[in-house]
């Protein structure tokens, strides 16, 4: 009999009103602490990607900039890279430069309008 009233004693303690708020209490906190680590895991997930798209740019970066180390290392190469950067022309060979005519630039059109007329009016 007594073991009986000690597990009702228990029950009692268990089941009143106050152990019951401080169980609930523990269950919203836990709740909101999973809530934040999901809203953390996501996020986390999101620059993930995000890293993982800079190191593939990175890569292909460093396979262009690789590819133009092995062109330069040539003497063709660094024979064209010299070309473009400061116009050079061996020995024999002509530059020709293309300058567009000034003259066959079309004029702008005259500005209409009462406000327009009066201005030029007084010029």
């Amino acid at each position: 009999m007594r073991n009986f009233q000690e597990k009702k004693t228990w029950q009692l303690i268990l089941l009143s009103r106050p152990a019951l708020a401080f169980l609930f209490a523990g269950v919203v906190f836990f709740g909101w602490s999973v809530w934040g680590l999901l809203g953390k895991m996501t996020e986390t997930a999101r620059e993930k990607e995000l890293a993982a798209a800079r190191v593939a740019e990175l890569q292909e970066r460093h396979a262009e900039l690789s590819s133009d180390i092995e062109r330069l290392e040539s003497p063709a190469g660094m024979e064209e890279s010299i070309r473009q950067k400061y116009g050079y022309a061996k020995a024999g060979e002509g530059v020709i430069i293309i300058v567009d005519d000034v003259a066959e630039a079309p004029a702008p059109a005259a500005e209409r309008g009462f406000w327009n007329w009066l201005k030029n009016l007084f010029k």
